[in-house]
Formats: C-alpha cells, sequence, structure tokens
C-alpha cells in the first residue's frame, strides 16, 4: 500500500501487517513520503507551507536510483492528498493527480447532480482540479463505477441478506484503490509509483514492505 508516514526502525511497540508479496506488474508502485502536515480537512488551500518546514519524503529503496521519478498522487481534494501532491512536486518529481468516480449519482438520483453544499462527487471534482491548477500539475480522471458495483456494492449487499456486517470501505480498498487504481496508474499511466494521503508508515527491514502504525498513534491510519 502506498501511504504517507515516516521511516523509523522497527520497536518492541511497533505493530506491523505484512501485505501479500505484490506482483512485478506493481511491485515498484510502493512510495512512503518521510510525513506528512496532517491538518484539519478544508475546501481551501491557503498559502503554500515553506519548504522547509516538511521533511523529505523517502521513496523505497528499490526505487532510489537517482532519477526523478513519475508518481501519481490519489487525489479526493481534500488536504491529506494535496499536501502530498504539494511535497513530492517541491522534490522535483513529475507529478500528475488521479481522481476516481465509484459512484454514478446521476443515475441513482434521476437528475443531474448540481454542486451543492454537501461534498458531492460533482464538488470533490472541483476541489481537485483547482488544487491541480494551482499546484501546476496534470489531472487524470478515470471511473470504476462498474468495478465498485461489482466487486464491492452487490458483495455488500449479499453480506447484508446473509447477516453479517460488511464493511464497504475495506473491500474499496482491496478491491479499487490499490488494484484498479494502482493498475490504471501504473500500467496504463505510465506512473513508477502511487502516492496516497494516509498517514500510517512503511517498513523495509525485511526486504517486504511493512504496513506499520504512525508515530502519532492519534493520527494513525493504518487501519485503513
Amino acid at each position: 500500500h502506498a501511504s504517507i508516514g515516516n521511516m523509523h526502525a522497527t520497536n518492541a511497540r511497533t505493530h506491523c501487517y505484512v501485505p501479500p508479496r505484490p506482483t512485478a506488474s506493481v511491485r515498484r508502485s510502493l512510495a512512503a513520503p518521510s510525513s506528512m502536515a496532517h491538518a484539519t480537512q478544508t475546501r481551501s488551500l491557503g498559502a503554500a507551507p515553506d519548504a522547509t518546514e516538511l521533511p523529505r519524503i523517502q521513496l523505497p529503496a528499490a526505487c532510489s536510483t537517482g532519477r526523478k521519478k513519475t508518481i501519481a498522487v490519489a487525489m479526493s481534494g481534500g488536504v491529506d492528498s494535496s499536501v502530498v501532491a504539494w511535497m513530492l512536486k517541491n522534490e522535483g518529481h513529475n507529478v500528475f493527480g488521479i481522481h476516481m468516480r465509484n459512484w454514478d449519482e446521476e443515475e441513482e438520483k434521476g437528475v443531474h447532480t448540481e454542486v451543492s453544499g454537501h461534498c458531492s462527487s460533482a464538488q470533490d471534482l472541483l476541489d481537485v482540479r483547482r488544487t491541480c491548477q494551482v499546484l501546476g500539475i496534470p489531472l487524470k480522471q478515470v471511473g470504476f463505477v462498474k468495478e465498485y458495483w461489482t466487486d464491492v456494492f452487490e458483495p455488500m449487499l449479499d453480506l447484508y441478506m446473509a447477516g453479517v456486517t460488511p464493511n464497504p470501505d475495506v473491500a474499496c480498498n482491496r478491491e479499487i484503490k490499490f488494484k484498479s487504481l494502482l493498475r490504471e496508474a501504473i500500467d496504463i499511466q505510465g506512473a513508477d509509483l502511487l502516492a496516497t494521503g494516509h498517514y500510517a508508515r512503511l517498513e523495509y527491514t525485511t526486504g517486504v514492505p511493512q504496513l506499520c502504525q504512525a508515530k502519532d498513534a492519534t493520527k494513525d491510519q493504518s487501519y485503513f
């Protein structure tokens, strides 16, 4: 999983999850920015922080060839992913945003979805576009409505009918974000890496990526 976090030596209190070994086509796609300015979610960028205020992003050792990378940043329109894109660009990488649409609001409601005060997908897309314009990076839009319906939504309904309480967010991460989106970013869009705005840590002490708790437990998102 490409996530946001700090690289620190494992200690006795570190709780780590060892994910399955990725396939060769996506093995090079694991990126771990070294830390994150974790701010309250807001819909305005405000003044950009001084570049010296944020640590440098540490890429996996296997990717440390000296060549600047092409990195896709999964962008939601929120602060976390926006800051990640800014950090990576500030370090000289070739960065582009990638925004996915997983649900067809127009089909659900039967009318055209206007941008309103709530966080609709249309509003999210506007926020992402504005962020990419400010940062001066390209934006790729991708749709996984069919995949989400088949691999996340329908299985969720089946589990409810079976008397089980599902967690569709976990299924979405597994089937959409780190499968369909990762494949799109690496195999189709040609990125070297995919970065997200999750607050966690990645460690490579065993040679296999380990997803670990963030140094600041109050902000940890490794469970997600």
